[in-house]
């Protein structure tokens, strides 16, 4: 009965609609949207969600500020936005300037892609970046979806600009870098 019920409601929804330029994928669409077909979840193993193994295999661990999106590529069936940051602090590491940072994730066809649910970042923000670099290409790889870009507050990111108290995310790479690296 409920499934007859709902039929009736969509094809009286389709009809009233199909003389006010509204096609029927697009009622369907109101009434049911679709689910984003190129979100996706990656799975991690025990070295990232155990900060001091994470961190440890990072070859860089910064603050940065997001300057602008710089395009996009796309490799196979991955997708990576790119970005031009530049670096506020060294935690682990030696960068300066501004580098070139690559996030999985974008926009295809208007439709926003994540991984994990990991939001692009956003210009004029501050993240503390974890990133593999590859120096063929000059990028650095966020480490790992929603793991490898920790926003800050406006006020941590003044914080750590004017060299004060650590925001938390920082202090606890910091000890996780004092940890022991773990058996390989």
């Amino acid at each position: 009965m409920k499934s007859k019920l709902s039929i009736a409601v969509t094809l009286a929804s389709a009809l009233m609609l199909s003389g006010c330029g509204t096609s029927f994928r697009e009622a369907m669409e109101k009434v049911n949207p679709p689910s984003p077909q190129c979100m996706r979840e990656a799975f991690y193993t025990s070295n990232v969600t155990d900060q001091a193994s994470f961190v440890d295999r990072a070859q860089n661990v910064f603050v940065g500020k997001v300057k602008k999106e710089a395009g996009q590529h796309i490799e196979k069936r991955d997708i990576y936005t790119l970005f031009k940051v530049e670096v506020v602090k060294n935690i682990k590491g030696n960068l300066s300037g501004e580098v070139n940072v690559a996030q999985v994730g974008g926009r295809v066809d208007g439709r926003e892609c994540l991984q994990n649910s990991d939001p692009l970042l956003s210009t004029d923000s501050v993240y503390v970046f974890v990133t593999k670099h590859s120096p063929n290409i000059d990028m650095h790889f966020i480490a790992a979806s929603g793991y490898g870009d920790i926003p800050l507050t406006g006020e941590e990111a003044v914080a750590v600009a004017n060299n004060g108290t650590d925001p938390e995310a920082i202090a606890e790479i910091k000890d996780a870098l004092k940890s022991p690296p773990p058996a390989k």
